[in-house]
């Protein structure tokens, strides 16, 4: 079954069931309901590729991001993307930033227009952002997420991470606490160090900057830095009663900190974290964290790239996502 066989069925022009299939306008109701009981009937798919050639397009982008083990977020984002390609009928090729030659060779599809654009997650690790400057360089479609990268004027998808931590600061102060410490991950990153600019905020706000300086330990790579961190700030005489971590791993490393040195979650210490990952509903105490709308990104990654691979835009779009706070049994009222 072709086009022309559907166009013979339905007495009309191909160029008639291409805009059926297409979903464009020109096409009557009644003539639209005809070709689409035809395709039903028949079972007919459209030749993706042939499509792709006819409009100069490979239908096939690329999908970068950093190998970090210890954090599950790219996971969820990963999800999200995969989602949306299969919805928009996208072939999705992914290169985890580690290896220069498979870096080098993703550059030289790219320049021979094997991909027709590339999306790349940045927690803002240098090589990261080098590939995605290098990707700018060379002209091509580029669609950052989570790490804006302000010097490149391209579309862009991230979190409001300065307001959400503020809130989840906001939340503990509500609750009584004062000495609230933070566990900040690393400072050349985009998302943290907003996460430590909104925390700063409203500890300086409540009039507490002596604290938020005095119990800050920006630089945590993963869950047993922040362990040993936290070690650190509990062994203080006037402690911290709480603690805000950056990422919801680096949140269970400060929980067995705290079990650690003979304190509990949430009776000695509040404990929040920053992602909402499924093992936060699942731990104990269930920990109180931020909800980021991850697969959301991922997914939405996907449809912005197809914009401005159709030209859609004239100028680059940027996706300002916000993130919520979830309540849960880590924080303790102490008031």
């Amino acid at each position: 079954m072709t086009l022309k066989d559907i166009a013979a069925l339905a007495n009309c022009s191909t160029a008639t069931v291409s805009r059926v299939i297409n979903n464009e306008k020109g096409v009557s109701e009644a003539t639209r309901k005809q070709i689409q009981q035809i395709i039903d009937e028949y079972h007919f798919q459209p030749n993706k590729a042939a499509k792709g050639l006819a409009e100069q397009k490979t239908n096939t982008l690329l999908f970068v991001y950093e190998n970090t083990p210890d954090n599950p977020f790219f996971t969820e984002l990963i999800r999200g993307a995969i989602d949306g390609a299969k919805e928009a009928h996208q072939i999705l090729l992914f290169n985890i930033i580690c290896d220069c030659y498979v870096t080098d060779y993703f550059l030289n599809a790219l320049r021979s227009e094997q991909i027709d654009g590339v999306i790349v997650a940045s927690t803002g690790l240098p090589e990261t952002i080098n590939f995605a400057k290098m990707v700018a360089k060379e002209n091509r479609h580029l669609v950052l997420l989570n790490d804006p990268i302000d010097e490149l004027n391209v579309p862009r998808i991230y979190i409001n991470n300065d307001q959400a931590a503020y809130q989840a600061t906001r939340h503990l102060l509500e609750c009584g606490h004062t000495r609230i410490g933070h566990i900040g991950g690393r400072t050349s990153s985009y998302p943290s160090y907003q996460r430590y600019e909104g925390y700063y905020r409203a500890m300086c706000e409540a009039g507490l900057k002596k604290y938020a300086d005095r119990y800050t330990i920006m630089d945590n790579h993963n869950r047993e830095m922040a362990r040993r961190s936290a070690k650190e700030l509990l062994s203080m005489v006037d402690r911290p009663t709480a603690i805000f971590a950056a990422n919801d791993s680096m949140a269970f490393g400060v929980c067995a900190a705290v079990g650690e040195v003979g304190l509990r979650v949430p009776n000695d210490v509040s404990v929040v974290g920053y992602d909402d990952i499924k093992m936060a509903s699942e731990f104990e105490p269930k920990l109180t964290t931020i909800r980021q709308p991850i697969y959301e990104m991922g997914k939405r990654s996907i449809q912005l790239m197809l914009k401005e691979v159709a030209g859609a835009q004239e100028f680059p779009e940027a996706i300002v996502l916000s993130a919520s706070l979830v309540k849960r049994d880590s924080v303790r009222l102490l008031r």
